[in-house]
């Protein structure tokens, strides 16, 4: 009936078009929000950086910790764990000084292994956070330590001002090595620190969208 009077008064009825059909935001979370897409982290070559250096430093310094020259005098060697005597015929004695607890170069592999599934399948901060300070008390420890290794001289016959006098009572290639694996040491707890503020940024961006 609309259509015949419509034609007999000459207008043209509007056609009825349905509705565009309007993708709809996913939902998530007990308040409805609306689901963002996650944004990608900004440091894997930092993670990688850390994690590498990390690896390389401690097997480096348990290397060390296993050689027994870092002190020689004459035909006497001291290590942390033995002394040896090159004379008539090398023979070495196992030694457990008290310095060889505060070398815990261990604590960087447990450190680094803990959080590596943390830092490649998650954006969590928390476990980053604490291997970094983790390796911070192993820098900590593993520099006294070092420091401290010249005034345990006894077995070896030595005293500090002969270490730095005398050519007979000097310092081995592994007691150096072990002073510059402490130095750069420093920059493994000052990366996982940088890489643990990163995904706390991340997230807290991330969070901030939701109230935008």
């Amino acid at each position: 009936m609309a259509r015949v009077a419509s034609r007999r008064s000459g207008r043209k009825t509007p056609e009825v078009r349905s509705p565009r059909a309007v993708p709809r935001t996913p939902l998530r979370g007990p308040g409805l929000w609306p689901a963002r897409a996650t944004v990608p982290q900004n440091c894997p070559m930092l993670s990688l950086v850390w994690v590498v250096l990390s690896g390389a430093l401690s097997l480096g310094q348990l290397l060390v910790l296993l050689q027994s020259d870092w002190i020689v005098h004459g035909p006497l060697s001291q290590g942390l764990f033995a002394i040896c005597y090159q004379e008539p015929a090398r023979d070495c004695q196992l030694r457990l000084a008290p310095l060889a607890v505060l070398i815990l170069s261990l604590y960087v592999v447990v450190s680094t292994v803990f959080v590596l599934p943390f830092l490649f399948c998650t954006n969590k901060a928390r476990p980053v956070d604490l291997a970094s300070n983790v390796q911070m008390l192993s820098v900590v420890l593993t520099g006294i330590g070092v420091i401290a290794v010249p005034f345990d001289l006894d077995d070896v016959l030595c005293s500090p001002n002969q270490l730095l006098q005398s050519t007979n009572c000097r310092i081995g290639w592994p007691y150096a090595l072990a002073c510059i694996f402490a130095l750069v040491a420093m920059c493994c707890p000052v990366l996982a620190k940088l890489i643990a503020d990163q995904r706390k940024t991340y997230s807290f961006l991330h969070r901030k969208e939701w109230f935008m």
